[in-house]
């Protein structure tokens, strides 16, 4: 059978790892998000046929065992379709170490430098392996290092990046335990496919030019089964245009392209489970109700990362943005593994230090008699093997942790009205045109007024000029 879909042995290890491009001259149908439709089917075996050509004349024919499409989604365009494909391989005691890099460089050869598979066109930098990607060695599909961050549109404004939080249950998205681990392949497929959905709503949305992509997923069970609870923090560059810009606007843009918090893609959500930043609307009854959620509690965490160097403190660089997507990433996954999963609810960083990076970041919690920054610390420290590993990268400074508790209960950021700078260029022209013509004006009112008065000495008497016929000479 497929190895991809059984149990394997505890005798054979195995590994996965993702495959991602564009076809160009796939047209994204409907269809190609329902795995029982005959055109997934189609496209999904043509696809999987051309990679296992490419694999099989690679480095890693020999442990190669297949690859099966995950999903299909809508490239920004919509005239192209990306693939996300997660493939198998073996892994004994004698094959070398996976190298993405390598078999990136053989996939971009056999596609004639990413232009052709047979018989589609792929878009020339969309190819991921394993989320490397020459142009942009850090990925949004990166399994090392994850960074999951779908970037739809340049910027429209100047201002800073604001996180918000975004909440929901969907109720025909299974559970599983799988879903707790940020490696694991299910969680991966899963987060791009959900990264995607939301990133397809907005873009018809009056917010879409500022939406920057969303990061910091996690997974939790309900009560039910068959529905999970999704957290994640979507990204936002507030402009000029929008004069204020916060989360009760982005809750009201999410309910008209979700059909009012009813469908998410092929997810059913449950219209009461949507919160923004804890902002909630209901219904209106005969009283009001309260529409918070419980109240949360804000722990301010910073500490010194000695293994990694920032050169830039712009948040807005890719640089910045990047680490700030690992580091809260590696956050999330600390405090969902531990003690305090139950009261977890997200960590944002609010700044970067350059240099040995200084990590400045707030993480949240349910409020409870029971919970402390001693607890939050402690739970820090165990996480890291006693503050010295981050996530298994970040190599921290010891006794640099510092752990302060503050009220949560900040209110929502509203972005100060501001004329763009086209604005006033425009206006400071219209102010200098003015003074040029009000000073023509005065030139020429002048210059008139002077060949007036010069007109009247020319002119002669009407009676003309009397000379008197006395010679005064003769009387001295």
């Amino acid at each position: 059978g497929n190895p991809l879909t059984q149990n394997v042995t505890p005798a054979v290890n195995y590994q996965h790892f993702t495959a991602n491009v564009t076809i160009t001259n796939l047209l994204f149908e409907p269809q190609l998000k329902d795995p029982t439709s005959a055109y997934y089917k189609s496209a999904a075996a043509t696809i999987i046929a051309m990679f296992g050509n490419i694999f099989k004349n690679s480095t890693i024919n020999d442990t190669y065992e297949g690859c099966q499409v995950d999903s299909f989604s809508k490239e920004s365009s919509g005239s192209a379709t990306k693939v996300n494909a997660i493939c198998l391989i073996r892994v004994d005691a004698s094959s070398p170490p996976f190298d993405r890099v390598k078999v990136y460089n053989e996939v971009s050869l056999s596609t004639s430098n990413i232009t052709v598979m047979g018989v589609y066109h792929l878009q020339n930098d969309s190819l991921y392996i394993n989320g490397y990607n020459e142009k942009y060695p850090v990925s949004p599909f990166s399994t090392v290092e994850p960074i999951i961050n779908v970037v739809t549109n340049q910027p429209v404004g100047s201002g800073t990046l604001q996180d918000f939080r975004i909440n929901f249950t969907a109720t025909n998205f299974y559970y599983t335990p799988a879903l707790q681990n940020s490696s694991s392949a299910i969680y991966q497929a899963d987060a791009r496919y959900i990264f995607n959905l939301i990133a397809n709503a907005l873009s018809s949305s009056a917010i879409r030019n500022n939406f920057k992509g969303c990061t910091g997923i996690s997974f939790k069970p309900t009560d039910s089964t068959s529905s999970t609870s999704v957290n994640l923090i979507c990204k936002f560059l507030p402009d000029n245009i929008i004069k204020y810009f916060n989360e009760v606007l982005v809750y009201r843009e999410l309910r008209a392209v979700t059909q009012t918090f009813t469908l998410l893609g092929n997810y059913d959500l449950m219209s009461t489970s949507v919160y923004v930043n804890d902002y909630r609307e209901l219904p209106a009854t005969t009283t009001p109700p309260i529409t918070t959620l419980p109240p949360i509690i804000g722990y301010s965490i910073t500490f010194t990362i000695i293994n990694a160097n920032l050169s830039t403190e712009d948040p807005n660089s890719d640089e910045y943005k990047a680490i700030v997507a690992n580091i809260t990433k590696k956050l999330q996954d600390l405090y969902n593994s531990n003690s305090l999963k139950d009261k977890f609810l997200y960590c944002e960083v609010t700044h970067l230090r350059i240099g040995s990076i200084h990590a400045s970041c707030n993480c949240y919690f349910h409020n409870s008699t029971n919970i402390n920054s001693d607890l939050v610390q402690n739970a820090f420290i165990e996480g890291t093997n006693t503050t010295q590993l981050l996530g298994g990268y970040y190599q921290l400074q010891p006794n640099s942790l510092v752990v302060k508790e503050y009220p949560a209960d900040v209110q929502p950021y509203q972005q100060p009205y501001e004329l763009p700078y086209w604005a006033i260029i425009l206006i400071s022209l219209g102010v200098l045109l003015v003074m040029i013509l009000l000073f023509l004006c005065c030139f020429l009112l002048a210059f008139c007024l002077k060949r007036r008065l010069g007109s009247y000495k020319m002119e002669q008497s009407p009676y003309g000029e009397y000379f008197s016929h006395l010679d005064l000479r003769k009387h001295y």
